[in-house]
């Protein structure tokens, strides 16, 4: 899959069929896009293409990252991807390119508002099989592994850090999850989504990952978190010593989790 930034860089297209859209953390409704879309090139014989409309991956409403919309593009079997920073209402402006052949554009009616509110609360309320059946995949966060202050490691649970700036909307605590990309199989670990309260003022937005298998250096490299239960809320601790008890008694309780889901 090609991705192309910026309007002028549009006219790389092949003769393409276009789907517009958001497509802010690939609902139901961009399914849907996508398969008409989709339906119609092959009728064609021509490509599939996408124009990913990014500015509400700038606000709070943002359900995921770029990197993880691709992802789900590409599944979707989308050939070609153009990222533009205007808004759907200046859409109509962007497709008049020499080789679009025909537009499928999304209308943000009652179903896709439905669709994104659906997406916001199940995110909010950690319920995670709901977000399943809504994506049509897991629930994952994809980013590079970068370096931290290592505090993790000083107490005893070394944690692979992605920056977590523009979503998902309403991810925030404590959360049972496995890591995809640094082993042929899932690694199980806990994680903490937040701003580090206790050992922060005004901190970034952070995904920490507490891996429970030992796991080589791996800074630099892509991983995917994929979510699977919300143990607790994330909390300010009276120190260094509260706070690492408190993760003691997280990483007990996701491998009583994953004991539970072997069985």
């Amino acid at each position: 899959m090609k991705v192309l930034f910026g309007v002028r860089a549009g006219a790389a297209l092949p003769p393409c069929v276009l789907a517009v859209a958001d497509f802010d953390g690939m609902h139901g409704e961009h399914r849907r896009i996508l398969a008409d879309a989709g339906a119609q090139a092959r009728a064609r014989g021509i490509a599939l293409a996408a124009l990913v409309l990014a500015p509400a991956r700038q606000t709070s409403r943002a359900h995921g990252s770029l990197r993880d919309t691709l992802a789900g593009l590409r599944v979707a079997g989308v050939d070609h991807v153009l990222i533009s920073r205007s808004t759907h209402d200046a859409a109509t402006a962007l497709v008049a390119l020499p080789n679009v052949r025909q537009v499928v554009t999304a209308t943000e009616g009652q179903a896709w508002l439905d669709a994104s509110a659906q997406l916001t609360g199940a995110v909010a309320r950690a319920d995670f099989p709901a977000l399943r059946a809504l994506r049509g995949h897991p629930f994952s966060v994809s980013g590079h592994v970068v370096h931290g202050r290592k505090l993790g490691r000083m107490m005893g649970f070394p944690t692979l850090n992605l920056k977590m700036k523009h979503g998902p909307a309403g991810l925030s605590g404590i959360y049972v999850v496995q890591v995809h990309g640094l082993a042929p199989h899932p690694l199980p670990a806990v994680a903490s989504v937040g701003v580090r309260p206790t050992v922060e003022r005004d901190g970034e937005p952070l995904l920490e990952v507490h891996v429970m298998e030992t796991v080589a250096s791996c800074y630099g490299k892509i991983v995917s978190v994929e979510f699977l239960k919300k143990l607790r809320a994330e909390l300010r601790f009276d120190g260094i010593d509260a706070l690492k008890a408190a993760i003691e008694v997280d990483v007990t309780a996701a491998r009583r989790y994953f004991m539970a889901s072997a069985a």
